[in-house]
């Protein structure tokens, strides 16, 4: 499921029980280029907040590496090339739009990990 906050953050939560890892990919990671790693929650739940430009966007989400999934909570879906259902994502025009991406942890853990890398704004 998807959340967006009004400074245009997104929050991106998705419930994978047996899942060891859960990435988002999607338009606005390049896909596989810069996927994110969702964070666990320890109920099952995988979240991030992600900062994404103003527009219209695609995303899945990919677990254990293996299985490709779409959130049907977002703003809607459609079959891609492959078959596959891909989320649709609108992002309204907000003063933080000049961000390309920025991500966080939606619950902090005492460990840094890729996951909650923070990219600069576009220059």
């Amino acid at each position: 499921m998807i959340s967006l906050m009004p400074d245009g953050r997104v929050e991106f939560r998705v419930l994978a029980s047996t899942a060891a890892r859960v990435q988002l990919l999607g338009t606005f990671t390049g896909w596989e280029r810069n996927a994110i790693d969702l964070e666990p929650s320890g109920d099952g739940w995988f979240g991030a907040e992600v900062r994404i430009g103003a527009g219209d966007h695609e995303f899945q989400y990919l677990i254990d590496g293996e299985h490709w999934m779409a959130d049907f909570g977002a703003f809607g879906v459609r079959l891609n090339e492959y078959g596959l259902w891909v989320s649709q994502l609108h992002v309204p025009e907000s003063e933080p739009s000049k961000w390309v991406i920025e991500t966080r942890r939606v619950r902090p853990t005492a460990t840094p990990s890729p996951g909650g890398e923070v990219r600069l704004p576009a220059a």
